[in-house]
């Protein structure tokens, strides 16, 4: 669970990773908490979570940004 309001709902990309909830919308938020309370489904969330962390790790996010500046500075 995230809010829009930080780079985390961006990594999820879809509900299958997670949600993202709106602040403050008690509504939203324990719907989305509803979804996720089957078994299967905390399962599914802790492959995602796996999946994610490598393709998020320190390292390649390090070498992303090196990158970025390389293209832009254009070395």
């Amino acid at each position: 669970m995230t809010t829009p309001s930080n780079g985390f709902s961006e990594l999820l990309g879809n509900e299958e990773l997670g949600n993202v909830v709106e602040v403050g919308n008690v509504g939203s938020l324990t719907a989305a908490l509803e979804r996720w309370l089957p078994q299967e489904k905390r399962a599914t969330g802790r492959r995602a979570r796996v999946e994610a962390a490598a393709a998020f790790s320190v390292e390649k996010n390090v070498q992303r940004t090196l990158d970025a500046i390389k293209t832009t500075v254009g070395l």
